[in-house]
């Protein structure tokens, strides 16, 4: 009689459990993909991430699969590495840098791509329009309007003289272009004010 009553009160205690508590036992954990230019030993960017997220009570195995893809350095592989990871089917990816959601966004249309580092993004076709970006692209982006110009205002300032002022950048890099343009036009404008005055 007593083992009955323990196996009718075991299962009525099971019952009342509460749904999510078994879904949660049940659930898979969150499939992640992080890709990057630059190789993993040499970056902070991946165990930063993965710090935030344990921060947040996450943690990797039990909450979530991170899936570590870097193209070392070498930029032509990671339309590959885009490749593969999008294969891979994760929920999201988390792209470290500019160039890596360019190849990514290459490759899907559907799965979320989330960087803190975008820049131009309209005119890459990374999103519609700033105030509605749509699409799977999010992020943070850190060029403001008109930078550039404010640069050539300070290197004025410096070489009030100059007449040539050079511009280090990588020209592989997707937002190159942007900024040479906006260097390049400040300066021209500039040049031919002061010519006037």
């Amino acid at each position: 009689m007593k083992r009955r009553r323990f196996i009718t009160l075991i299962g009525g205690a099971a019952a009342a459990w509460p749904v999510s508590v078994l879904a949660e036992s049940e659930r898979k954990p969150a499939l992640i993909g992080y890709l990057t230019g630059v190789p993993l030993s040499s970056t902070t960017s991946a165990r930063v991430f993965l710090q935030g997220l344990q921060d947040l009570g996450y943690a990797e195995g039990r909450d979530l699969q991170i899936l570590y893809r870097s193209s070392d350095g070498y930029q032509d592989r990671l339309p590959a590495l885009a490749e593969e990871l999008v294969r891979l089917n994760p929920d999201v990816i988390v792209a470290a840098g500019l160039d890596v959601v360019v190849a990514l966004r290459n490759v899907t249309q559907t799965i979320p791509i989330v960087s803190a580092t975008l820049a131009d993004a309209v005119h890459l076709g990374l999103i519609a329009n700033e105030a509605r970006p749509t699409g799977n692209v999010t992020g943070l982006e850190p060029y403001v309007a008109g930078l550039p110009a404010k640069q050539m205002e300070f290197a004025r300032e410096i070489m009030p003289g100059a007449t040539k002022i050079g511009l280090l950048t990588n020209l592989s890099d997707p937002k190159a272009p942007l900024l040479r343009r906006g260097a390049r036009s400040e300066f021209e404008h500039n040049r031919s004010r002061s010519l006037r005055s």
